[in-house]
């Protein structure tokens, strides 16, 4: 398979939410495609196939919404020290954040993306974790919303950069609709985004 990189910035984030374990500034490892064994084979990712939308109004312009993913160990034997990573793919009027602001279901950092560790998975357990989040003011009806969420590892490479190795992957979308009272039809500045 082809390698994904991605290079990311550090961030602040300030939230207030009950539901989050841990919010910092971080910078990303690159994300790579797994090469070798990383001993994940046994486990899968799975996530919501659209997004739901939190306030009434649907999915418009700077609302807010959700999603969830699911780790789970199909194999024989406990799995340790897992990392599930849920971003916004980049583009357009996106911005360039997932604008998370809450998570539950296990220890998380939130802000741009979400980090999860996923330690001690026995056989045949599930974890899932919900994410909430606030769309970008500067969306448009008809443009698409894509997060991708992806379960690894965080390894050192040849040059002893941190990169975050890819497993399993799974995505989530949405299509954003115009705001109750916004007017149809009217011509626009620019074409739809796609994140």
């Amino acid at each position: 398979m082809g390698r994904i990189v991605f290079i990311w910035t550090v961030t602040l984030t300030i939230v207030a939410a009950v539901a989050v374990t841990a919010v910092e500034a971080f910078s990303s490892p690159r994300l790579v495609e797994a090469t070798g064994h990383t001993g994940l084979d046994q486990v899968r990712i799975t996530a919501d196939a659209t997004v739901s939308a939190l306030e009434e109004g649907g999915l418009v312009p700077g609302a807010r919404y959700g999603y969830s993913f699911k780790v789970t160990n199909a194999g024989k034997t406990p799995v340790d020290d897992m990392t599930v990573r849920s971003e916004k793919a980049i583009g357009g009027r996106a911005g360039s954040g997932l604008g998370a602001y809450a998570v539950q279901g296990g220890q998380c950092k939130i802000g741009d993306r979400v980090e999860c560790v996923v330690a001690g998975l026995d056989p045949g357990e599930t974890r899932e974790f919900t994410v909430e989040a606030e769309s970008a003011g500067s969306r448009a009806e008809g443009d698409e919303l894509r997060i991708r969420t992806y379960l690894g590892r965080f390894a050192p490479d040849a040059g002893g950069d941190l990169n975050f190795e890819v497993a399993a992957r799974a995505e989530t979308g949405g299509c954003f609709r115009a705001p109750t009272g916004a007017s149809r039809g009217a011509p626009t500045a620019s074409a739809p985004a796609s994140d």
